[in-house]
C-alpha cells in the first residue's frame, strides 16, 4: 500500500472520516453499509466488523490510527475462572 505517501485510518468513521495528523490518504471503516453518495468528503471507506473480523489491512499499512466514538460500540465481555465467556 505504501509508496511514499502517508496514510491514516479512522475506525468508526460514519460518512465523515477524520484525518487529525494531515495525512496524504484518509481511509475510514465503520460497521454500516455507507454508499458513496453519503460518504462527505473524500476518503476511501471499508465496510467491516471489527466483533467479528481483523482489520482487512496488512500490519504497518498505516502511519497513524483514530477512533473518535468507537470504543464505546465496541461489546464488553468478561471470563470467569473457568474461562467462560459472560
Amino acid at each position: 500500500m505504501k509508496q511514499n505517501k502517508q496514510y491514516h485510518l479512522d475506525l468508526g468513521c460514519g460518512s465523515m472520516a477524520r484525518n487529525p495528523y494531515s495525512r496524504d490518504i484518509l481511509i475510514g471503516c465503520d460497521i454500516v453499509e455507507l454508499p458513496q453518495a453519503e460518504v462527505k468528503q473524500n476518503f476511501e471507506f471499508r465496510q467491516v466488523d471489527l466483533t467479528k473480523n481483523e482489520l482487512p489491512f496488512d500490519a504497518g499499512s498505516f502511519d497513524s490510527v483514530s477512533a473518535f466514538d468507537f470504543i464505546e460500540h465496541v461489546p464488553r465481555q468478561g471470563f470467569d475462572s473457568n474461562g467462560q465467556t459472560f
